[in-house]
């Protein structure tokens, strides 16, 4: 049979199928014969193809391949051969064909026979769907029923890529034998169920979608692949969802710091909630709020809000830490902050995390300023400015409750009534200014000799009053001399000077429950004592109240 003999004809069904048939000898690679379908596969009409060497029709890349193959399998007496073989067409283009056949004797010369099979679309679907797996971050696999990889495909993260080209050798059971998430999946699919979940392992996160093959459960299936997987590194949207949901927390949180800030009137509490919130939205191993106290502006003493620090998070012994990163944040203005608010995280801050610190430090800062501009403007409202003792309106409401205290208790309340003798003539002599030291040294002195409990305040001018808890008449009249006492001692000023006083008392009773009433009671008792003569106690009684020209009983 040559080529003159025309193209093979194929009859019957056979004529219909579309494969084509190719003969070309062993030994010298040339085609003898072709038909119409092999002509079509190959871009050629007949004449083009017949007494042509093989190789002259295939892609350039493929011949050594396909010429080593060839000759192994000679040597190996195989008597059939398959293979994927791109030929090229005049055009440029290349077709992919399946070309399968044995060695058999054509004309007494040994030929290969081969049937080929159009795979084109086949191999370019594949080579298309290789080039999308390939570079998005998602790989393919399926698993046999004993665990191992089949074939797997894809470009997840090198992680879970390596893990499922060992697989290929033992089985996803030893790859993934430290991922007990993973595995559990697996054993799901393998028992027939669709199993799908996000993991994280090796510090990647995995969308992990496993599909059971049909009959997969079933303990007769116990052959060809179980379980389909497709495995998607989603690290990115899970990270950004993880600081999604963590700026929202911080968010949240900070909004209830502020809402606390608004109401409160305690600075301490204030900052333990602040120094709580900090330590739960942030990974800290330390956190410290040193608070400068009013009365020392110039910030010169820093003490820590609460006793001692926070506790570490970690376990580790201070000396086993790493050198820590240490967040120094101004409370309140920068240039005047009211407090320092100092972090540490040996992991260091990114600015998300400075950015929260610092929204804390800002919000219990104004607050912080809030809280002490209405304090001091309260403590204005309530004190002298002179001597810092209460003023007289904070003694009457300090009256008033202490009044309605007694009436339940049915226990006695006290005032006493101070007028300075002698204040006068220091003012005019000495001047305003040692008028003003003389009055603080003699609200000194009052502190001293009264109870603990008992208040002191300044009236006006050089008159003083004193509000005595739960004591008697007697008990009354020792405090009035013990004040006198104090006020009989020589105070140094530019020289030393001498004042007295005169003291009214008065108590309680149910015809002096009202504190206005009282104290003008005490007051009038004074102005008994001082007619009565320098360094008198003299105590209210109804004789003072019929007429102040007569003397009061002397205690």
């Amino acid at each position: 049979m040559t080529p003159r003999d025309g193209p093979l004809q194929a009859t019957g069904p056979f004529g219909v199928a579309r494969t084509g048939l190719i003969v070309t000898g062993v030994t010298d690679a040339i085609v003898r014969r072709v038909d119409a379908a092999a002509c079509k596969i190959l871009g050629r009409d007949e004449e083009s193809i017949v007494g042509r060497n093989w190789r002259e029709l295939v892609d350039p890349t493929q011949i050594e391949d396909l010429v080593k193959a060839a000759r192994e399998e000679f040597a190996d007496s195989v008597d059939s051969l398959c293979h994927v073989v791109r030929f090229v067409r005049p055009d440029g283009t290349v077709a992919h064909a399946l070309a399968s056949g044995p060695v058999a004797l054509v004309e007494g010369i040994p030929c290969y026979v081969i049937q080929l099979l159009d795979i084109t679309e086949l191999v370019t679907t594949g080579l298309q769907l290789q080039l999308v797996v390939n570079h998005t971050s998602v790989s393919i696999f399926l698993l046999d029923h004993e665990g191992r990889v089949l074939v797997s495909s894809g470009a997840a993260a090198q992680p879970a890529t390596e893990a499922l080209r060992q697989a290929k050798s033992s089985t996803v059971f030893e790859a993934f034998a430290d991922q007990p998430a993973i595995l559990t999946l697996v054993r799901r699919a393998m028992s027939g169920q669709h199993a799908h979940d996000v993991v994280c392992g090796r510090n990647r996160w995995y969308d992990v979608d496993l599909v059971p093959m049909p009959g997969a459960g079933r303990p007769a299936a116990a052959w060809g692949p179980a379980v389909a997987g497709v495995v998607n590194d989603v690290t990115e949207r899970e990270e950004a969802i993880r600081a999604l949901r963590v700026r929202t927390a911080r968010q949240a949180a900070l909004a209830d710091l502020a809402q606390h800030a608004l109401e409160s009137t305690d600075e301490s509490s204030l900052c333990e909630r602040a120094a709580r919130i900090l330590e739960d939205q942030l990974p800290t191993d330390e956190v410290v709020l040193l608070r400068r106290a009013p009365e020392c502006p110039n910030g010169s003493s820093l003490q820590p809000d609460w006793d001692g620090p926070h506790h570490p998070t970690e376990t580790a012994e201070p000396s086993a830490w790493a050198a820590p990163t240490v967040a120094r944040v101004p409370v309140g203005r920068a240039d005047a902050p009211v407090a320092t608010l100092v972090i540490r995280d040996r992991s260091g801050f990114n600015a998300d995390g400075l950015a929260f610190i610092r929204s804390v430090a800002a919000v219990v800062g104004a607050a912080v300023m809030r809280i002490r501009s209405e304090n001091d403007a309260r403590y204005r409202a309530w004190h002298d400015p002179l001597t810092g003792l209460v003023n007289r309106a904070a003694l009457l409401e300090r009256l008033s409750s202490s009044l309605r205290r007694a009436c339940a208790d049915r226990r006695l309340v006290g005032v006493l009534f101070l007028d300075l003798d002698g204040f006068k003539a220091v003012n005019d002599t000495l001047g305003h200014q040692a008028g003003d030291d003389l009055l603080r040294t003699i609200a000194d002195r009052l502190l001293q000799v009264v109870r603990p409990q008992d208040v002191v305040g300044r009236l006006a001018g050089d008159e003083f009053a004193v509000l005595c808890d739960d004591l008697g008449l007697d008990d009354l009249c020792a405090v009035g001399h013990r004040v006198l006492g104090a006020l009989a001692e020589p105070v140094t000023l530019r020289r030393k000077v001498r004042v007295g006083g005169s003291v009214g008392i008065a108590l309680s009773s149910p015809d002096l429950a009202d504190p206005e009433e009282l104290l003008n009671a005490a007051d009038m008792a004074m102005y008994q004592a001082k007619k009565s003569g320098p360094g008198r106690c003299v105590a209210y009684d109804e004789r003072i109240r019929a007429t102040l020209a007569n003397a009061g009983e002397s205690c």
